[in-house]
């Protein structure tokens, strides 16, 4: 599969033809970059990468990760794509086959926060030779993603800043060893005054062996796993 991370927490996945779609539409929020108006665009008229986007899902509602404006009126252009938006009678785990990749789905505790309290999940995406698990902002709590993976050792992972810097999920991650580790969901400013950029980097280098790609830019072609 190949892979693209185009906005802040928005991952595509293409194989075979069919583009799956994560976290895609979005909005600048609290330093987190949105979707801007020209990928908007290209995907309502699936233009360039957005081609082949055949479905949307996404981990949960929050600004930086969903915007219902943008996502209803895609819903209305693209009426034949497939979606997944968590709401209060989406069942607590499940799966989904899209095309070419089948989407196991697990709902995790949201990292705390003081935004608002939202229903929250993971993904873990085969596609018949890989696998990727996409943790987003899920509590950083090893023990709830060693019980999803249950043994399984995805080729990819995606985290944010705060599960590589945890001492609980960083252990995890170093006991999991995948082979590609992705940290998305950084803030834009070119500042970092949150200092979040400067310590995965940090905790990148210190501590991983195996190379770590950390997101700073959008659209970041990460290529194929």
């Amino acid at each position: 599969m190949k892979l693209t991370v185009i906005c802040n927490a928005g991952i595509l996945l293409e194989k075979d033809g069919f583009g799956l779609l994560i976290d895609g539409i979005s909005r600048d929020h609290a330093g987190f970059s949105g979707l801007d108006d020209g990928q908007y665009a290209d995907i309502l008229q699936k233009n360039g990468i957005f081609s082949s986007c055949s479905a949307l899902i996404f981990t949960h509602c929050h600004p930086d990760h969903y915007d219902a404006e943008r996502v209803q009126a895609v819903q209305r252009e693209l009426n034949t794509c497939r979606f997944f938006i968590p709401d209060r009678q989406t069942p607590a785990s499940g799966t989904m086959q899209l095309g070419p990749f089948a989407v196991s789905y697990r709902e995790t505790p949201h990292m705390i926060h003081n935004g608002d309290p939202v229903r929250h999940f993971v993904f873990l995406i085969c596609d018949g030779e890989r696998q990727l698990y996409i943790a987003s902002d899920s509590l950083p709590d090893a023990r709830i993603h060693r019980e999803i993976l249950c043994g399984v050792q995805p080729d990819a992972i995606f985290v944010n800043p705060v599960h590589l810097s945890t001492p609980d999920t960083k252990a995890w991650l170093l006991e999991l060893a995948p082979k590609h580790t992705v940290v998305y969901h950084i803030p834009i400013d070119p500042a970092d005054q949150t200092g979040m950029r400067r310590k995965a980097m940090r905790t990148a280098a210190r501590d991983f062996h195996a190379p770590v790609t950390l997101v700073t830019e959008h659209p970041m072609d990460l290529g194929e796993i």
